[in-house]
C-alpha cells in the first residue's frame, strides 16, 4: 500500500515524479481509475474537477477510468479498482465518500485493492475516515509502505491548517519541498 495525499492533485513536477517513483514504471504502462465520488456531492462550477481529470489525463496512462462509486453493482466496482494500478480519489465531500464506501460495502475490498496499488488522494480524500475502527484503521496504515502527504503550507488552505504537517505513516518518503522542513 502506497499513499499519495496532496492539498490540489498533481500540479507540479514534484508530486508526478513521486508518483512515478512509487508507480515503479511509466504512466504509460499504467492504468489509472479517477473516482469523483467525493467531487459529485459539491455544489455549483465543477470546472475544478474537469481540469484535474484533464491534468490527470494528460499524463498520458495506458488506460483512464472514471468510477463513481454509487449505483454500480460492488463486483464491478471492486473488478475496476482492482484493474488499476493507481487508484485516484479527486476532493470534494469527505463524509459522501465514507458513506458511499461504507454504505455500498466496499471498505473491505477498497482495502484489498489498496494492499498492491497506489492511492492518491486529493484534498478531501486524503482522509480515511471510511476506515470504521481506529484498530482497522491502524492494521491498515501499518501495511503502509510509504506515504507521502503534502497538505502542509498550502496557500490554498486557511491560515490556521498551514503550519500542520501531517504525522508520517509507515517509512514516508516527503515529496514535496514544504514537507521537508
Amino acid at each position: 500500500m502506497e499513499l499519495l495525499l496532496t492539498s490540489s492533485g498533481l500540479r507540479n513536477e514534484t508530486l508526478r515524479g513521486a508518483l512515478r517513483d512509487m508507480l515503479g514504471k511509466p504512466f504509460g504502462s499504467a492504468n489509472v481509475v479517477y473516482v469523483p465520488t467525493a467531487s459529485v456531492a459539491e455544489p455549483g462550477d465543477h470546472g475544478w474537477l474537469v481540469a484535474d481529470m484533464s491534468r490527470l489525463h494528460g499524463l498520458g496512462w495506458r488506460e483512464f477510468d472514471v468510477l463513481e462509486l454509487n449505483g454500480l453493482p460492488r463486483p464491478m466496482v471492486l473488478d475496476r479498482l482492482l484493474h488499476a494500478d493507481v487508484i485516484y480519489a479527486g476532493g470534494g465531500n469527505h463524509y459522501h465518500l465514507a458513506r458511499s464506501i461504507t454504505g455500498n460495502d466496499l471498505a473491505g475490498g477498497f482495502l484489498e485493492a489498496l494492499e498492491s496499488r497506489v492511492y492518491v488522494g486529493q484534498a478531501s480524500s486524503t482522509n480515511c475516515t471510511w476506515v470504521r475502527s481506529s484498530g482497522a484503521r491502524a492494521a491498515a496504515m501499518s501495511r503502509c509502505q510509504r506515504s507521502v502527504a503534502c497538505h502542509s503550507r498550502n496557500p490554498g488552505l486557511s491560515p490556521g491548517l498551514r503550519g500542520i504537517r501531517p504525522e508520517p505513516v509507515g517509512p514516508a518518503r516527503p515529496a514535496c519541498p514544504a514537507s521537508r522542513r
